[in-house]
């Protein structure tokens, strides 16, 4: 648009008086004639390059929206690995699958849930003194009034610290007269004989007992626990 303003100017700076018989009294005024050389200096002094615009086809609005869903596409898939090609994509996620669900499976698999303990459920023959948690079994015992079973715990504590400084050898099949022969001529051996007594005549008689008759009977065992700090 520029460049035709321009053009059309020159062109009329070229242009004669309208009328030379005008007079000099008339409203009207005379352009000046400029030669072809003087046009063409003129023209050469100006920047013609500046007033040149690109023009640009306007965008379709199909083209438009086409584009705008590929660029959301791409957005919305961060994790999509064209260079793996669409199986190998499949393989890349399902190892990733894989890895995830065995870090659960390793990180719950070790963690051991607490379970309630009842020391009623405890067999009269045991495999294992050791995996006995007896303190505890204790505690639950004396909370429910069980002062029976509480008795109990009481004696398997004593065969554990037994075992633990190896003054027996404790296997399941054994009964307390083998316990009180290996005891024979040591320092617990009159403490044991009397706890195991006692033990036998309240657990094997099944002998129902209240909670002073139990404190009477758990003098021995306290007195011997507090022996070896236990």
């Amino acid at each position: 648009m520029r460049l035709l303003l321009v053009k059309l100017l020159l062109t009329i700076l070229m242009i004669s008086p309208m009328q030379k018989g005008l007079s000099n009294d008339t409203t009207y005024n005379t352009v000046s004639v400029i030669s072809s050389e003087k046009f063409l200096e003129l023209r050469e002094s100006l920047d013609l390059e500046r007033t040149k615009k690109t023009l640009r086809p306007k965008e379709r609005e199909k083209d438009k929206t086409e584009e705008d869903k590929k660029k959301k596409k791409k957005k919305n898939n961060k994790l999509d690995l064209p260079f793996l090609g669409h199986i190998g994509q499949i393989i890349a996620f399902s190892i990733i699958a894989i890895l995830v669900i065995a870090i659960l499976y390793f990180v719950f698999s070790n963690v051991e849930i607490e379970k309630k303990i009842n020391p009623s459920d405890i067999p009269d023959y045991i495999e294992d003194i050791e995996e006995i948690d007896t303190i505890s079994a204790f505690g639950v015992a004396m909370a429910e009034g069980n002062y029976r079973v509480a008795l109990r715990m009481r004696f398997l504590r004593v065969l554990q610290i037994l075992s633990e400084k190896n003054m027996i050898k404790w296997k399941p099949e054994k009964t307390n007269r083998n316990y009180n022969r290996e005891l024979r001529g040591t320092e617990v051996s009159t403490a044991f004989s009397k706890m195991s007594h006692i033990f036998d005549y309240v657990w094997y008689g099944n002998k129902e007992i209240d909670r002073a008759t139990f404190e009477d009977m758990d003098k021995d065992y306290k007195t011997f626990l507090s022996r070896y700090n236990v």
